[in-house]
């Protein structure tokens, strides 16, 4: 995407069912994420050539950060947020990203942005998300009702010093997430695991632990197994690495 003259930003990219890879992301007429306008496209060659961009809700400020998720139902819950607000939001799809429905938001008395979301064994769904509240821990949300309705957003006992998160349900079962540790600081960058659905994170591993700014993390697990990690090393760079939940566990003494 290259518009002349117009920024594009936070690009997602998800994976359908079909195959199709879905991309998400916004363009920002004006210098702000307030007025930012978001898209989506679809590919059905790997990404080799792309559908017509398509305006999704002509809400300006509606951001995606992390990728939708398949639910059980066969509905898409795509997780996003309004910047202006500083509010999370949940749209359901029920056709494939053909169509979106008016989506359900939650609001905290700070920030409470950018949700990932998984689906439990028992059909719920768990969102944790971005806040400057105090006590500088990420916000935790639960459906039970296939995203159509969230609780009001409480503190985890996990860290978050105003950064973002990303949750991925491995094949195994287990739930890998992406934080920053800290109630202060974009360091360290860690992976932790949990074997109960999302409630707990007993294993956890620093991939970045030094001085500098380790963010915005977004992961994906292959065929193989292999996890793959990609996140903002320093402002300076993207950094890409690759791990295997036996390599995390084996790390934790887990």
């Amino acid at each position: 995407m290259d518009n002349p003259g117009i920024s594009e930003g936070n690009p997602v990219l998800g994976r359908a069912p079909d195959g199709r890879l879905w991309l998400f992301y916004v363009t920002l007429p004006e210098r702000s994420w307030s007025v930012a306008r978001m898209f989506s496209r679809f590919s059905s060659d790997e990404g080799a050539t792309w559908s017509r961009p398509r305006e999704m809700f002509f809400i300006p400020g509606w951001i995606p950060r992390n990728p939708p998720i398949v639910l059980s139902s066969g509905d898409w819950l795509l997780p996003f947020y309004d910047s202006a607000r500083h509010a999370s939001l949940f749209s359901l799809s029920p056709d494939d990203g053909s169509t979106w429905t008016d989506p359900c938001v939650l609001s905290a008395r700070g920030r409470c942005i950018q949700p990932t979301v998984i689906e439990r064994a028992d059909g719920s769904l768990v969102a944790l998300m971005r806040t400057t509240d105090p006590p500088h821990w990420l916000l935790r949300s639960t459906s039970t009702d296939g995203g159509h309705s969230w609780t009001e957003p409480t503190p985890t006992t996990l860290p978050n010093p105003d950064s973002a998160a990303a949750l991925l349900r491995l094949a195994s079962g287990a739930v890998l997430l992406a934080y920053n540790p800290s109630e202060c600081r974009r360091t360290p960058l860690a992976l932790a695991l949990s074997d109960e659905e999302g409630d707990t994170f007993p294993v956890e591993v620093a991939l970045e632990s030094g001085e500098g700014e380790f963010s915005y993390p977004a992961m994906a697990q292959d065929a193989e197994g292999v996890i793959h990690v990609v996140y903002t090393w320093d402002r300076k760079a993207i950094k890409h690495v690759t791990v295997t939940e036996a390599d995390l566990r084996a790390a934790a003494g887990a």
